[in-house]
């Protein structure tokens, strides 16, 4: 099967170029299959971040250099289509995880079914974003206008998309592992380099207002409180103003107790904040899916959740991690208490070897390929 990508993809950051490079990967395995990336992703007054581009060594291997399009020059997207029909492309897949380029990918469709006979497959990654505006559902529904087939990676969002395009084939997936990331250091030699001397509690990713930061700070006296005494390490760039956390911290009187880095870690540096953690939390108030759970079971962590969006779906209680529900920093404490203990955190490690497997690159992308298949 001929297969096209357009996604970002490296040097871009991001989980969302990291998952389409393992994609494009894992399908080149047994398909000829073609990327294109952007050669602009967002004009620079729109991104939030430092930099759009990985720095230090990069884990995932850029796919074919194709940077064709620019995601607000039209005249590109059209070039785009008849690069896809150039290619013979059985089908063309489109990740969308953003309503800025739902006009995009409905152009480049519209062209590519005008010209060609290629199928059109789109993987949402979010249909509504966490940020809400009025225009996301008309942004979602143009997106997928021209699409064949949906895919989700939750139920969260397939039940958008059944709501959004009752009329369209949506089939749900999972996030799958981020398996690229290097895994080759020892707790010991992880915790040496970070000077960690305590069980250490790891929240890993950006820092928006929907990833519930507050709620674990909020947590962490009623830990000191019971006698559980561990170092909390809030590890990721912050897309939002830092000083509402630094006087919470304060007022809480938890600063010797947080580890703060605003910084958006390096693939090779990624392994040594998940192999020195011995558990990841992630309090969010909303949500579809995380990849960081990826990271964290392909570094054999166990990982504490809220019950929002398809969160819920990556975790066997008790066995990979536990569940709760949002906003809530008491459950949130009982919960590392109980995750730090440990006969428990050897179990739970035990658990996310066991039943990681089942949330591999290799199953999610044949489940991909059998819905092309059938359609």
């Amino acid at each position: 099967m001929n297969i096209t990508i357009i996604s970002v993809g490296p040097p871009y950051r991001g989980g969302i170029s990291d998952l389409s490079s393992e994609l494009y990967q894992s399908l080149s395995l047994e398909h000829h299959v073609e990327f294109i990336n952007f050669s602009r992703q967002y004009p620079k007054i729109l991104f939030p971040g430092k930099t759009e581009f990985k720095d230090g060594i990069s884990s995932f291997k850029p796919p074919y250099d194709h940077k064709l399009i620019d995601s607000i020059n039209p005249l590109t997207w059209i070039k785009t289509a008849f690069a896809v029909k150039k290619y013979k492309s059985d089908w063309l897949i489109f990740r969308y995880w953003n309503p800025f380029f739902a006009p995009m990918i409905y152009t480049v469709s519209f062209f590519v079914n005008l010209i060609s006979h290629t199928k059109i497959g789109l993987i949402a990654d979010n249909l509504i974003p966490h940020e809400h505006s009025i225009l996301d559902r008309v942004m979602a529904k143009l997106a997928m206008k021209k699409a064949h087939i949906i895919f989700t990676l939750s139920k969260a969002v397939q039940d958008d998309a059944k709501m959004l395009c009752p009329r369209k084939k949506s089939y749900r997936l999972f996030h799958p592992l981020y398996e690229s990331f290097i895994n080759q250091q020892s707790k010991e030699e992880a915790r040496k380099m970070l000077g960690v001397t305590k069980p250490m509690v790891l929240f890993f990713g950006l820092i928006r207002p929907y990833k519930g930061v507050d709620t674990l700070l909020q947590a962490i006296p009623l830990l000191n409180q019971n006698g559980i005494a561990a170092e909390y390490w809030i590890v990721g760039e912050s897309y939002e103003d830092e000083k509402p956390y630094f006087d919470m911290i304060q007022n809480l009187n938890i600063q010797n107790d947080v580890r703060w880095k605003n910084t958006f870690v390096p693939d090779d540096a990624v392994q040594t904040y998940f192999n020195a953690a011995d558990i990841v939390v992630l309090p969010y108030k909303t949500a579809t899916q995380s990849g960081i759970i990826g990271i964290a079971y392909h570094m054999n962590r166990p990982v504490i959740v809220t019950d929002v969006g398809g969160l819920s779906e990556y975790i066997i209680e008790g066995e990979t991690g536990y569940v709760v529900p949002p906003n809530n920093p008491e459950l949130i404490a009982l919960s590392i208490e109980n995750a730090l203990n440990k006969e428990q955190i050897n179990a739970l490690i035990e658990g996310v070897e066991h039943h990681k497997s089942k949330w591999s690159m290799a199953s999610f992308t044949k489940l991909l390929v059998e819905a092309l298949h059938d359609n």
